[in-house]
């Protein structure tokens, strides 16, 4: 009778196996996992296309950093036209990383760049208190970059 029982259970869960697995390919269950696996990918493509941009982003604001902090360097020793170059440069590797970024950070590199352009336009007045303001803009560019 034991062996009955167990027998007629075990039939009966091998006919719910198979139901549930032709339920399963009729409601087109394949297809489900197949759209999944494909906007998995893509979603892992896209994270992968933004890390590349933003570490492009990251590293143009190094190289602009780079230039501004040498153009603090000759501005102390004097040489303003090596300082104006360098920063010209860096402020348009600051543009050009603007264009790459969303909104809400685009507007605080946007104010980082016109404070260094407003610095650089009003140069030649006061050396130390532009150096100053300058290695300023430097840090908060320096906070910006890694934070991007």
């Amino acid at each position: 009778m034991k062996d009955k029982l167990v027998t007629i259970s075990f039939i009966f869960s091998i006919i719910a196996i198979l139901i549930s697995i032709f339920t399963f390919l009729n409601t087109g269950g394949i297809n489900d996992i197949k759209k999944q696996l494909y906007i998995t990918k893509q979603d892992i493509e896209d994270i992968k296309k933004k890390t590349e941009i933003r570490m492009q982003n990251r590293s143009l604001l190094f190289d602009a950093l780079n230039e501004l902090a040498q153009s603090v360097d000759s501005l102390k020793f004097g040489n303003i036209i090596k300082s104006k170059n360098l920063i010209n440069n860096a402020i348009e590797k600051i543009k050009s990383v603007e264009n790459q970024i969303p909104e809400e950070k685009r507007n605080h590199l946007e104010s980082i760049r016109e404070e260094i352009c407003n610095i650089y336009t009003r140069w030649g007045k006061n050396k130390t208190k532009s150096i100053k303001e300058l290695e300023y803009q430097i840090i908060m560019l320096r906070i910006f970059e890694e934070n991007i």
